[in-house]
């Protein structure tokens, strides 16, 4: 007490390093504009006088000066870390730390940052730029006038300040808590959610069996109408990029095929969606997928229906199969792959080249078949994969933006038409590569006898705020899909399409036998077939989007266990007017309808 008093008679106010902080830390909205949100602005103004009110104690009353200069650099690096939040929701829409999530989801998150581009020598210059940071904010402290006064309130005027602004601040999350976009504040960079859930969160029990073994697929039958199977997975293809400009060889497979534009994927995130696509298992179960999967090492359930129903398998990539362990995890401790090939040798190579491995390979498998033999084919191309990739014969659209193009520096509609005319070369690319798989089909005598699927794992943002794959719009949500099932009539029914339908229809049409309960699915061709609504997670796990023919709704996501929450940010109907109560659009029924198996 007696210090106390003794400090309180002559402290050091240095009153302008904290009120630049304060004044900086708000700037963000002169580049990266969030749109008006209800109370938002006035919350998140409350959090940041809370926060430098609260340092501007720590630096009035406290008599270490080692303990100053430690909270002038925290406050430096904190307000580096809001407008680098800033920056990144202004490009891609996501906040850092979804962004690491999105690195982090399901695998290795040193070999994931590796993947993106992010070195070691990367990393260790971000620690080398934030301690530049925070030395940089002790030094501008240093050089700040100060004031030294004996007046009491004037030393307890900033603790009062913090007193004030964070009982505001928790007073206001707690009345709004369940107004209809509250939990899109997640928009504003290093806003603190004080709650993670509210009044109309929906908590549902998360489904982790696994169906495995060959005595459970025992009951598998032989093709009655033994076909080939050729799935074509590709990477980040727009359903709209499908057009006799771009790619005329899938333009005309779509014209006579199951060539739904109600498909969505369930995850616009490339692991993600081969979860549900390779091994039939829900997106937002990736990562106990995987831990089980090291343990009991299963395989794809798809790739163990082919093999019952007498089929060989043939895979071929053109991505990383090691990324995520995927390799092993298809393959499985019983080699369900018959004849596997992976064309990828390095990062840094040209993605055209390697698809073009890729095809040559699967077409000289093609030409060694054996007519008596059905096969069933999987390939993935990714030329289309950010930065897209291009032979020089199929870089048509032009001008274009170069391989070493910034995104970050694209921020006006004639830079992101540069970056999408570099894509719509690459889907010329993609389109070259499934011409001349075709084409040995044909060659081969046997085209009229394959069922062809030629699918993305998402799509691809080109606008300001979702260049990428990181927003959970219709142009990323509604990725390309092809099923062509020579003899059926094109798919004509309004339904929703998800990935969980494609190998269900696929063994109905090839008259495989498959017990119920084995896939997740229902088959297309099943006249009772019927889905009403679809669900797409976001790639971090964080969000999710509900669409039906009447309305979209956007969630926060929270899981713990066994159990996923569904919290409503907000909802909108088909004409996309905001629809205040989410309640009356019924999502809760739609939800527990998609998760029940």
């Amino acid at each position: 007490m007696k210090s106390t008093g003794r400090l309180l008679k002559a402290a050091e106010l240095r009153v302008s390093y904290y009120p630049l902080m304060l004044i900086a830390s708000l700037a963000w909205p002169l580049y990266y504009n969030t749109g008006p949100l209800q109370y938002g602005l006035f919350s998140y103004t409350l959090q940041q006088l809370s926060l430098f009110a609260l340092l501007q104690s720590i630096d009035t009353l406290s008599p270490w000066r080692k303990l100053k200069y430690a909270a002038a650099g925290i406050a430096s690096c904190y307000v580096f870390m809001v407008h680098f939040n800033a920056f990144l929701l202004s490009i891609t829409s996501m906040n850092l730390y979804e962004s690491l999530v999105v690195l982090a989801t399901g695998g290795d998150f040193i070999y994931t940052l590796e993947e993106a581009g992010f070195s070691t020598g990367l990393i260790i210059a971000v620690v080398m730029l934030m301690a530049l940071v925070f030395a940089t904010g002790g030094a501008i402290y240093r050089f700040m006038p100060a004031i030294i006064t004996v007046k009491k309130k004037a030393a307890l005027f900033p603790l009062l300040t913090f007193t004030l602004c964070a009982s505001l601040f928790t007073a206001e999350q707690i009345i709004n808590r369940d107004t209809p976009g509250f939990f899109w504040r997640r928009i504003y960079p290093l806003y603190i959610e004080l709650f993670s859930t509210g009044k109309n969160t929906l908590t549902l029990k998360m489904d982790h069996s696994r169906l495995t073994g060959d005595g459970l697929f025992a009951s598998v039958t032989s093709a009655s109408n033994p076909k080939n199977v050729l799935v074509v997975i590709l990477e980040s293809f727009r359903a709209d990029s499908i057009s006799k400009d771009l790619s005329p060889e899938m333009a005309m497979l779509a014209r006579d095929a199951f060539a739904s534009p109600a498909y969505h994927t369930g995850a616009i995130y490339t692991s993600l969606a081969w979860n549900s696509l390779l091994m039939d298992s829900p997106a937002h179960t990736f990562s106990q997928d995987i831990e089980y999967d090291r343990l009991h090492n299963p395989g794809s359930s798809i790739l163990r229906v082919f093999r019952n129903a007498g089929y060989r398998t043939y895979m071929a990539f053109s991505a990383n199969m090691e990324w995520k362990g995927f390799h092993k995890r298809v393959n499985g401790a019983d080699s369900l792959i018959d004849n596997y090939y992976c064309a990828y040798l390095n990062r840094t190579e040209d993605r055209n080249l390697i698809d073009n491995r890729t095809t040559a390979r699967a077409v000289e498998w093609i030409k060694e078949s054996r007519r008596s033999e059905p096969f069933a084919m999987i390939l993935q191309l990714d030329s289309t994969h950010w930065t897209y990739y291009a032979d020089p014969e199929h870089r048509i659209s032009m001008p274009c933006a170069g391989k070493d193009v910034n995104i970050a520096a694209l921020r006006n509609p004639a830079d992101i038409e540069l970056l999408a005319n570099r894509y719509r070369n690459s889907v010329r690319q993609v389109n070259a590569c499934i011409s001349r798989i075709t084409g040995a089909l044909k060659d081969k005598g046997i085209f009229e006898d394959t069922a062809l699927v030629i699918v993305s794992d998402h799509g691809e943002g080109f606008a300001p705020g979702m260049i990428g794959h990181s927003v959970l719009h219709d142009d990323i949500k509604k990725p390309a899909f092809i099923m062509r099932l020579p003899g059926k009539v094109k798919y004509a029914s309004q339904e929703y399409i998800a990935d969980t339908a494609i190998f269900p229809t696929l063994f109905d049409y090839l008259g495989i036998k498959v017990t119920g309960g084995l896939l997740r699915g229902r088959s297309l061709l099943d006249p009772g077939y019927k889905k009403k609504s679809v669900l797409s997670f976001h790639g971090s796990l964080l969000m999710a989007d509900l669409t039906s023919v009447e309305y979209r709704v956007l969630f926060r996501i929270n899981m713990a266990d066994d159990l996923i929450s569904f919290t409503p940010v907000y909802a909108t109907d088909s004409s996309g007017r905001i629809i205040t109560d989410t309640e009356s659009t019924g999502w809760q029924n739609d939800l527990r309808e998609i998760f029940t198996r």
